[in-house]
């Protein structure tokens, strides 16, 4: 079975055209394929466009190839927005009515300043009459859950906290292979998960592995990670072993000895005995501020 990377370059090579052709067939950037056909694995939804392209072309359907030039702007939906309103002859406050949602709201959406879940792109492109997935195109991949817990990275949080509660933002929600690289900003995409009082600039969140941390913790919970803390005697950790030593990364509980000098790694499901590393041979070991246990 043919990798992400593989595919796109069949994809290339079977319709003749550049990566920034292909960015703006799939309304992607140029860097972002770039990065996919390294190795990069994509989001559903940026995997989804892939296959219904892959499927158009197998069927014989005619492909329409963009002109070789800047990839489509991820802003560009908002501007398709903000014409279909003008042309329909409505205000901002005129369109909120209509669908139902406050002025506010909609005026940061045109602005970009707020993310639109599936259910408000598909209520706008009604009110403006639009076919449907119009607004998606050259969008961000993506949408906020309904929940809110889930959106894409760089996504302004639509919530109000209590008092003594600090700020919403989104923080990267990554795979355990990611953690540690650092510049998550760098990647051109990823699914982010709300944090309340996040006060690490390089916080991040994963999705805890295995059964090592059982009864108390399972497998899918979300790891809230805060790697410009210090851990302490009993804190739970997100570690890595550096690449020479097997470069595992593994969620357990925290203790040092010999001044620092060693670790031991614990975990709360007795099959699993306690480890005990140099602390020079650890990549990381990045405390572990909250745990979110999904309902679902």
């Amino acid at each position: 079975m043919q990798n992400i990377a593989e595919r796109l370059r069949v994809l290339r090579t079977k319709l003749g055209i550049t990566q920034e052709q292909l960015a703006n067939l799939l309304g992607l950037s140029r860097n972002y394929i770039g990065l996919m056909e390294k190795g990069r694995e994509p989001s559903k939804g940026v995997l989804s466009r892939i296959e219904q392209l892959e499927a158009e072309m197998k069927e014989g359907n005619e492909v329409v190839i963009p002109d070789d030039g800047p990839a489509v702007d991820i802003g560009n939906a908002r501007q398709l927005l903000k014409q279909a309103r003008l042309r329909k002859a409505l205000t901002v406050d005129q369109l909120a009515k209509s669908i139902r949602y406050s002025t506010g709201y909609l005026q940061a959406l045109e602005e970009g300043r707020a993310p639109a879940s599936a259910k408000v792109i598909a209520l706008l492109e009604k009110a403006l009459n639009l076919d449907p997935g119009t607004l998606y195109r050259g969008s961000e991949p993506g949408v906020i859950r309904e929940d809110g817990l889930t959106a894409p990275y760089g996504t302004k949080p639509q919530v109000e906290t209590t008092k003594g509660v600090g700020p919403a933002r989104y923080i990267p929600l990554i795979g355990y292979s990611q953690a540690g690289i650092g510049n998550y900003e760098d990647l051109y995409e990823h699914e982010s998960v709300i944090a309340f009082g996040t006060t690490d600039s390089k916080a991040f969140a994963t999705r805890l592995r295995g059964d090592s941390m059982e009864p108390k913790y399972s497998e899918g919970d979300i790891l809230y990670v805060s790697p410009n803390a210090t851990p302490k005697n009993g804190d739970i950790v997100l570690a890595k072993v550096d690449e020479a030593h097997g470069g595992d990364v593994m969620c357990k509980l925290y203790s040092s000895r010999d001044g620092g000098k060693n670790i031991v790694l614990s975990s709360y499901n007795a099959a699993y005995p306690p480890m005990e590393f140099s602390r020079s041979i650890m990549q990381f070991v990045y405390p572990v501020s909250a745990v979110l246990k999904p309902l679902h």
